[in-house]
């Protein structure tokens, strides 16, 4: 059998690390993976096509950055308006956005309003 030691083993401290950055970016920059989940699946309720992976992907990278900028634009030395110009450039060379079928994605009507819902008492 293994002893176990009182002191914390290499992958602990770096895996105590890597959490404390994670809390930190979570604090810094909201919660951009849950939010861009639901915002995509808003968009693409009846799910993603292979020749929409690469659309979504720009989606969930820009989210991220839209995030960054309402939340804290600076933290950790970062450019988010910059890395959205940049996406905007990759998507112009790189990204086949027009998919032979037409329409990428339909959001349906039952998710619109779900998602319009809470605008409603906004003036």
């Amino acid at each position: 059998m293994i002893g176990l030691t009182t002191h914390p083993g290499k992958y602990e401290e770096v895996g105590a690390e890597i959490g404390r950055l994670v809390d930190k970016k979570q604090q810094a920059y909201g919660r951009s993976f849950e939010t861009c989940e639901k915002a995509l699946a808003l968009l693409c309720p009846d799910k993603l096509r292979a020749d929409q992976y690469g659309l979504a992907l720009a989606f969930a990278r820009s989210w991220d950055k839209w995030s960054r900028l309402f939340s804290d634009p600076t933290a950790f030395g970062e450019e988010p308006k910059k890395d959205l110009a940049g996406y905007a450039l990759l998507m112009n060379g790189d990204l086949e956005v027009d998919p032979p079928g037409g329409v990428c994605c339909k959001p349906s009507v039952d998710s619109k309003k779900e998602f319009l819902e809470p605008f409603k008492e906004v003036n």
